[in-house]
């Protein structure tokens, strides 16, 4: 019953920790996306 518990919340913690990376990849993505679309540092 212990072994089950720890397999649960070590899965979780996975899911969570996946969601996360996944969910930064998006945003970093767009930012990416935007700079490219609008330099931050226009050439002169």
């Amino acid at each position: 019953m212990a072994h089950r518990h720890l397999v649960i919340a070590y899965v979780i913690t996975w899911v969570i920790q996946l969601g996360y990376l996944g969910w930064v990849g998006m945003k970093w993505a767009a930012v990416r996306k935007d700079e490219q679309r609008t330099p931050a540092y226009p050439e002169k």
